[in-house]
């Protein structure tokens, strides 16, 4: 850095400011703040202040917002943070967001006099949880403490285990003929055609990505995938438990061609109901055959 840039002490700690922003320091000035004074900010920054890294969020989203990287010659942020400080996309982001959640007003390149006596191990575990939930935590717990209650606070926004049998049952399990490629099945056949429904007793919407069951945060494929295996062991899908599945005419293309424009009529399959086409006539007739 080729200018001499004085500091001052916030919350307890060195605030480094350039010289021109120095001078005018009253009010709002790191709003004003420009591309190279930005640049610089950022460098003094990284070199271990304690807890700069909220300072750091803030000067990244204040050449975000102006989008003050364009005199640097960048397309974005993120080509400006992993070019000059080696930041992935991932990494810029957190400091973002660890700004929002712990500087001064949520939008300001100090500390909140709250989080000070936090380490910077637990603010990272405490971002993840609700802000009510944070404000309970205090400076003594530790961090797997902390770890472990965002482990509980996310399973609370995690579909239950009867969201996920329904929405197993009643849309997945017809894919569910290699439980190794489900997954990829699930991606085709409901994530491409982003497959949605708020009756039929499940209320889900897919994504490429995973699948949002009532109104519990989306889960990815991936996820979904492992919570089936819990539920429904693989070894209970395989040829020894074929004599007790449902009959569905519409697994019979071939026996069946005209299935999807037959009418549809509920009706009770092994004690269950079920919605098939001419079921009276074709239920027998599937039966013999499979035996």
């Amino acid at each position: 850095m080729g200018r001499n840039v004085p500091s001052m002490e916030i919350n307890g700690y060195a605030a480094i400011f350039t010289k021109p922003i120095f001078k005018n320091q009253k009010g709002e000035w790191y709003r004003d703040v420009g591309y190279e004074d930005s640049m610089d900010l950022i460098r003094e920054n990284f070199l271990g202040v304690r807890k700069s890294f909220v300072a750091i969020g803030y000067y990244l989203k204040h050449l975000d917002r102006k989008e003050l990287y364009r005199q640097g010659g960048y397309e974005s942020i993120w080509e400006c943070a992993k070019a000059e400080f080696g930041l992935s996309q991932t990494s810029a982001t957190r400091y973002m967001q660890m700004n929002e959640a712990y500087s001064l007003n949520g939008d300001t390149p100090i500390l909140d006099e709250r989080y000070v006596e936090f380490s910077k191990s637990q603010l990272q575990e405490m971002l993840s949880l609700p802000e009510e939930v944070r404000e309970e935590i205090k400076p003594e717990q530790t961090v797997l403490e902390i770890r472990q209650i965002a482990r509980e606070e996310k399973k609370k926004k995690e579909p239950s285990e009867s969201e996920i049998r329904k929405f197993y049952d009643q849309w997945a399990k017809k894919y569910d003929t290699d439980r190794e490629g489900l997954k990829e099945s699930l991606i085709e056949h409901l994530g491409k055609c982003h497959a949605r429904a708020w009756d039929d007793g499940i209320k889900f919407q897919c994504s490429l990505r995973g699948v949002r069951l009532g109104e519990a945060e989306e889960i990815t494929w991936a996820q979904f995938v492992k919570r089936v295996n819990e539920y429904f062991p693989a070894e209970s899908c395989d040829g020894q438990d074929n004599e007790h599945r449902q009959i569905d005419i519409y697994d019979y293309p071939d026996y069946l061609p005209e299935a999807e424009k037959m009418p549809k009529e509920k009706v009770v399959v092994d004690g269950e109901f079920r919605e098939i086409g001419e079921a009276d006539n074709v239920k027998q007739d599937l039966q013999s055959k499979k035996n």
